[in-house]
């Protein structure tokens, strides 16, 4: 019996996988799709903000404020524009609008040699906040960085002075590139195995080959286990495909054991696959099951703490984002890759996945007798 129930799930396989090839088109855009994003994304999706127009009005004219300026005319993220003190931002032609302002007041050198407070007036566009708050974590830094070079007298025990020395963990070079892609093979992952499942599922609904089903000698658990190792397959080898592209386009190596981090990625499927039939099941055309997969896709990508930390996030939306499984592999990725994560560490994921996989289980098997 046992042999007979493996070789029936061994022919569900075949079947699917037949079906898969038959529609060579959409397996090319299915494979292509990821390989693609994950080569653009990565750079689209950048945190670092490059050729800063920062507008300069120097009301102090000493050494000391041409120092500062000669510091930020030389430096990559930035494209100075010298204004007169008397000139409006209003009065600018177009050409020559800027991000920030950078006011330096009279005085300004005397204050930083003789080491007493200097208060130095900046005015930043915020249309964009977050590019806004990126500005000005460079112009803080710079300018700090300028005090610490310019005053003669730092290093001695002079009192008011003090110096900060940073250690930087996991990512020292402050790579955004460590942080992001691991993200996005998460996201990518996720998105194909949705897709597929209820375009696979909605498929034989509308072929009737559904029906056929019903009607051979199979159990639902091996119909299930059929389609859903199939596309299982398909998105492990997508993953591995993105793990490739990682580490030769981008270096990224990774710092854990990558077996955990490929036995957490076959464990995590699991929910999202039955997620995936769950929806299907709703459906009664592929246009349908591709706007209700693109709206929880969506959610997902919204609430699964790629773009931003999930901590920020409202109290609410925190709850749901602990429901989000794309959440717990980005947080396994990244855990994994960045900071060499042990199995103990990764356990909660795993328990987080397996009552999902409890509780989805139990809905499909009820959705499928019903549908």
């Amino acid at each position: 019996m046992k042999f007979l129930a493996i070789r029936q799930l061994g022919w569900m396989i075949y079947k699917e996988f037949n079906q898969m090839w038959a529609n060579r088109s959409a397996m090319v855009i299915i494979v292509a799709m990821p390989v693609i994003q994950l080569l653009v994304l990565p750079f689209a999706v950048n945190f670092e903000v490059r050729k800063v127009r920062l507008g300069i009005r120097d009301y102090d004219h000493s050494s000391g404020s041409r120092a500062l300026l000669e510091k930020f005319c030389h430096h990559d993220y930035f494209q100075t524009v010298i204004l007169n003190p008397g000139t409006s931002l209003g009065s600018l032609p177009d050409p020559v609008t800027v991000d920030a302002v950078l006011n330096i007041p009279r005085h300004f050198g005397r204050e930083v040699l003789q080491g007493g407070p200097v208060s130095i007036f900046t005015s930043i566009d915020a249309v964009d906040a977050v590019k806004a708050s990126i500005i000005s974590g460079y112009l803080n830094e710079m300018i700090s960085q300028f005090a610490v070079q310019y005053r003669p007298h730092i290093g001695t025990s002079t009192p008011g002075d003090i110096q900060i020395n940073t250690s930087i963990w996991y990512n020292p070079q402050k790579d955004y590139k460590l942080f992001i892609v691991p993200g996005i093979i998460a996201f990518l992952v996720t998105m194909v195995s949705i897709y597929l499942i209820a375009m696979s599922v909605v498929r034989e609904k509308q072929s009737g080959t559904a029906r056929q089903l019903q009607m051979v000698p199979l159990r639902i658990h091996t119909i299930l286990l059929g389609k859903l190792l199939s596309i299982w397959l398909v998105c492990m080898l997508i993953f591995l495909l993105g793990i490739l592209i990682s580490g030769l386009v981008y270096g990224i190596k990774i710092k854990g054991d990558f077996s955990l981090l490929l036995l957490f990625t076959g464990w995590y499927l699991i929910p999202v696959l039955l997620l995936g039939f769950i929806l299907a099941s709703y459906c009664e055309n592929q246009f349908q099951s591709m706007l209700l997969s693109f709206f929880f896709v969506l959610i997902f990508i919204l609430t699964g703490g790629l773009f931003s930390p999930i901590s920020s996030m409202p109290t609410a939306v925190q709850s749901l984002a602990n429901l989000n499984p794309v959440h717990l592999l980005i947080e396994v990725m990244r855990m994994v890759v960045l900071k060499g994560g042990t199995v103990i560490e990764a356990t909660p994921y795993f328990l987080s996945c397996l009552y999902q996989v409890v509780v989805l289980l139990l809905i499909c098997f009820i959705r499928y007798r019903k549908s």
